[in-house]
């Protein structure tokens, strides 16, 4: 806690010029919900004041102070892990502080001189029952014993963690980590005695389990032995086993980790999340070279290239051999965004606009395998060489090619990750990229991908409960007597109820004769008599497709099953009440979220239109059309002024790019070019791709496809003087019947104070 009466934050707050907020601070206390006395407390701030964070940064700075001056003057040299590498002295995180120094006496005592001061400045004091200290491996045992006993603190024990990490990782991976697998033994341990439906297990598995692993993740490659042990004891409490009471796996682990749209429960691959999580860090030193990270593992991993080429070496820590398999995820699906050309080699490179085939799959041709991409680019002109092309590469490879837009200005080449729609990677695409590849190379995969059943399942409007009964049921994965018999459990799979049919899921809950005292009183069931299903799966679809009430259907195959289950424990469940519970839980469930979905619901939208730019100013409108059918696209722009009179519009016909949202990007370009060409310089620019607008008010330049084509044309302004705006397609009428326009224009077509007369309509529109 830091003491408001020190003299290093006294100072820092004086020269800020706001002191007096330490001496009349005051507290009150909620009585009933109303505040009750003013407490002045004599200390003044005290720890959990909202304020107090914000004090504890500017003593911390005091300290930095002490240390940076000390490195100054070469009282102390720090650490410095390559040749090249910034040489630390301490590094901060929250509270706590490593210092960096030579293993010698003076260097020592110079630190502990520095945290004298420091505490007596600050009222802080160090902590030596959790300070500890690290030797590198060639100081001598004589030496660390002197230091440990002027530091008066302990040396750094094996599999000991700092900041939730292990400070060493050893020859013995699993036991450095294995911690993790107690954490999520003993948390799982907790829940066993808990009532918990198999629903309630699923939020508990995804929001807290598989949470667990996910901070130790993202700086180690846990051992592939280590996840499979914690993936087991996730699969157990999951189908509820307890102890060595074993249950039935009714489902493999592999189908559970599939998304729901694909039949499975959505659970995560922990080696996979591993990979995707570390591919963030390799993603940080791809793109954030500012950063002392980057600097750092730079000057020691990588000096001469980059992260995508820093080679596989055995003697790095684990920290950087962990990063290694990440970056590996990267060379899997990361793509240049062609600018310049310049650093893509033509026939090795992933540049393509193509998920699939990124790369160049035509044979190299003799005297180009050196290209790079800039050697398919007519410099006078910034526009591909349609001769060259045509010459090297096939059809498919051509229109893929031509597709990628070009700017007229240099800009550099640029990595980007094309399975997320700001070209930035991100843990969760990068999973889905990683799960979808090792869905695609297991030799047996499910093969029921039916996503219009899943999709129904998950959507319906039940208890949690019964969504995880009907996707059970439509897995096969209920205990009914057939399952049981396959499975050599039981040697009879006869119905106990009607004794007449074996016992399948759809006979359970369906086809049983004696469950027609309760179909026969449900309206939408009549299909029962009229028609034959293979499984659940068949039926719940046909009741969809017909327009009846799936959530009633379901509610009641949840009953039938629960009293099915109550007689087997010789408990009685009258057949009459089971409609009428399931009607019950339906109609309690509905409720509940209605009054939800009201509370959420958001007012009115109001009438969309065209509004004037604020005086003295005009408003640039934008907007794209594709023609895919001759492979085309259009722009079109308007400019306007206060009273709503066209100064100018445009519609010019382009190569058609391969996405819609390079087609507004070029619109917003074209429109920014336009107004320089005519002399605005100060205007409101407007366009109906939300996405564009949010590119275009960013300060950073986007990783989008279409990043680059923003970033050139805000280079060639003043963009302080201009104002983005979006607004909905109603909104941005004119601008988008001149892009629909262009494509009866051949290039470009301007109209000075005007507009084509066929737009006449909807000008007048715009202007009410």
């Amino acid at each position: 806690m830091v003491n408001t009466r020190g003299p290093i934050l006294i100072a820092k707050l004086f020269q800020l010029g706001f002191l007096a907020l330490l001496s009349t601070v005051s507290y009150s206390i909620l009585v009933n919900g109303e505040p009750k006395g003013l407490i002045h407390p004599s200390r003044g701030i005290r720890q959990g004041d909202p304020i107090s964070p914000f004090l504890f940064l500017l003593c911390t700075e005091g300290f930095h102070g002490l240390l940076s001056q000390a490195a100054a003057h070469g009282d102390i040299r720090g650490y410095s892990l390559s040749r090249n590498s910034p040489r630390l002295t301490h590094l901060f995180f929250a509270d706590d502080s490593l210092l960096f120094c030579r293993s010698t006496i003076q260097e020592c005592q110079k630190i502990l001189e520095i945290l004298d001061t420091y505490g007596r400045c600050s009222g802080q004091q160090i902590n030596r029952n959790k300070t500890t200290i690290f030797f590198s491996k060639s100081t001598d045992e004589d030496t660390r014993n002197h230091i440990k006993l002027a530091l008066g603190v302990e040396e750094i024990r094996q599999y000991e963690k700092y900041l939730g990490l292990p400070s060493l990782v050893g020859k013995n991976k699993k036991a450095s980590f294995n911690y993790i697998k107690e954490r999520v033994w003993r948390k799982i341990q907790g829940w066993k005695e808990k009532l918990l439906s198999q629903a309630g297990r699923e939020i508990l598995i995804k929001a807290v389990v598989q949470a667990i692993p996910s901070y130790t993740m993202n700086c180690f490659k846990l051992p592939l032995g280590l996840c499979a042990e914690i993936e087991s004891l996730i699969r157990k409490f999951w189908w509820g086993q307890k102890g060595d009471r074993r249950k039935i796996h009714w489902v493999k682990w592999e189908t559970l980790c599939l998304p729901k749209s694909e039949g499975g429960m959505g659970f995560k691959d922990l080696a996979l999340f591993n990979d995707a999580l570390l591919a963030k860090q390799a993603w940080r030193l791809l793109h954030n070279q500012n950063s002392l990270f980057y600097r750092v593992f730079k000057s020691k991993f990588f000096p001469d290239c980059s992260i995508l080429e820093a080679s596989n070496s055995h003697s790095g820590s684990y920290a950087w051999q962990s990063i290694l398999k990440g970056r590996d995820v990267l060379l899997k699906g990361a793509r240049w965004r062609v600018g310049s050309g310049e650093s893509i080699s033509v026939w090795l490179d992933a540049w393509l606009p193509s998920l699939e085939h990124p790369r160049i799959q035509s044979h190299i041709v003799e005297g180009f395998e050196d290209i790079k991409v800039k050697d398919l680019i007519e410099p006078e002109t910034h526009s591909w060489d349609d001769n060259l092309i045509q010459g090297l590469f096939n059809n498919q490879e051509v229109n893929l090619i031509k597709s990628i837009p070009l700017c007229t200005t240099p800009v550099t080449d640029t990595i980007t990750w094309p399975f997320n729609a700001s070209g930035s990677y991100t843990v969760k695409s990068g999973y889905k990229f990683l799960a979808k590849g090792e869905l695609h190379n297991q030799s047996t995969t499910p093969s029921d991908h039916n996503s219009e059943l899943w999709k129904l399942i998950w959507s319906l409007e039940v208890p949690n409960k019964i969504k995880n009964f009907v996707w059970r049921s439509s897995r096969d994965a209920i205990p009914v007597k057939k399952n049981l018999k396959k499975r050599k459990i039981l040697n009879d799979d006869i119905c106990e109820q009607c004794g007449q049919a074996e016992e399948s899921v759809l006979h359970a809950v369906w086809e049983c004769s004696k469950l027609s005292p309760i179909w026969d009183a449900v309206p939408d069931s009549a299909c029962r008599q009229t028609h034959s299903f293979a499984n659940i799966k068949d039926l719940l679809l046909y009741v969809s497709k017909a327009g009846s009430k799936v959530d009633l259907l379901v509610a009641i195959m949840w009953n039938i099953w629960y009293r099915r289950n109550q007689l087997r424990l010789n408990k009685d469940y009258p057949i009459s009440q089971v409609l009428q519970t399931a009607q019950q839980c339906l109609l309690a469930y509905t409720k509940e979220n209605r009054v939800q979905r009201t509370q959420m619901n958001s007012p009115t939208p109001t009438r969309v239109a065209w509004h004037p730019p604020p005086d003295g100013c005009v408003k640039i409108n934008f907007d794209g059309a594709t023609f895919k059918d001759i492979n085309k696209a259009g722009l079109g722009i308007v400019i306007r002024d206060g009273f709503g009179q066209v100064m100018a519009s445009l519609s010019e016909q382009i190569q058609l790019p391969y996405s819609s949202d390079l087609v507004e990007a070029m619109a917003a370009a074209k429109a920014i070019y336009f107004a320089a060409e005519l002399g605005f310089s100060s205007y409101v620019l407007e366009g109906d791709s939300e996405l564009i607008i949010k590119a275009l008010k960013k300060e950073e330049d986007s990783l989008a496809p279409f990043g680059h084509i923003l970033a050139a044309a805000k280079t060639s302004t003043d963009v302080s003087c201009i104002s983005f705006s979006h607004i909905r397609r109603l909104g941005n009428s004119v601008a988008h019947n001149l892009a629909k326009h262009a494509r009866h224009v051949a290039g470009l077509k301007v109209w000075m104070e005007d507009v084509p007369p066929h737009l006449y309509h909807v000008l007048l529109t715009d202007l009410g």
